[in-house]
């Protein structure tokens, strides 16, 4: 399992990204953000900063598309399911103490902002796997039928769930872009389309087996993610977890 937390700071300048934050310099924190994530597909900012500037950031990213305080809540778990367009037992819920599995979120969303309000008390960790490499382990012609297989995505629209769909593999200006989410993939998959997906989905084992990024964030800590190359994912945590993430879903720039 890699060192997260030394891997981003060999990457980016701790002192940098600190006097940044004291000076509120929502800029320059953009912009190492912005390489970091093209260059490793994501970052983890240890260093302290409050949720307006969090926001700011968002802002100067692209545009805020949902900004959601995620915790484990009863309550909005149920208007989440009323509000949804199909239900699946396979299907989670940010509300929910029960783990996540790895996925991708709506692909409008290009960056995914998560902020540490508190975290639980025994884990909560984010986990990520980098899809960037999937090119070296499937062939042109998988990859071509991989662009065939779509995921449906929900947006919301008066209140209730509208089901859109994307192609699970996608590449623009040389760089890929995935679409995963095993709960919304489509239906009546063919055999050729079944067998790049099991090759796809071997390499995601693959890449947790070897590869798995786990970060577990403390308070005021903060990590911006290429939600279209990274694939996250929580394990379970009790009903009783007093976890709060707000997470930013960002799209570009208008």
């Amino acid at each position: 399992m890699s060192n997260i937390e030394n891997f981003t700071e060999e990457k980016a300048s701790i002192q940098e990204i600190e006097k940044a934050i004291k000076d509120h310099d929502v800029s320059a924190l953009s912009s190492i953000i912005r390489k970091e994530m093209g260059t490793n597909g994501f970052i983890h900012i240890t260093s302290k900063m409050a949720t307006d500037i969090f926001e700011e950031i968002g802002h100067q990213l692209g545009e805020t598309l949902t900004n959601t305080s995620i915790k484990v809540d009863k309550q909005n778990e149920k208007k989440a399911i009323e509000a949804r367009a199909y239900r699946s037992k396979d299907r989670p819920l940010a509300y929910s103490a029960k783990g996540i599995n790895f996925h991708s979120d709506s692909p409008i969303q290009k960056t995914i902002g998560f902020y540490c309000v508190e975290q639980d008390k025994i884990d909560g960790s984010l986990l990520m796997l980098d899809m960037h490499p999937v090119k070296d382990h499937l062939s042109d012609d998988e990859l071509s039928i991989l662009k065939t297989i779509t995921v449906n995505w929900g947006s919301m629209s008066d209140g209730k769930e509208v089901i859109n769909k994307a192609p699970l593999f996608d590449e623009q200006n040389n760089a890929i872009e995935i679409y995963y989410a095993s709960w919304h993939l489509q239906e009546n998959i063919s055999p050729a389309q079944q067998k790049v997906l099991t090759r796809f989905q071997d390499f995601i084992t693959h890449t947790r087996e070897q590869h798995l990024l786990k970060i577990r964030l403390q308070a005021g800590e903060t990590i911006f993610v290429n939600n279209r190359r990274m694939l996250h994912a929580r394990e379970t945590i009790a009903d009783n977890s007093q976890r709060h993430i707000i997470r930013l879903g960002i799209g570009l720039a208008n």
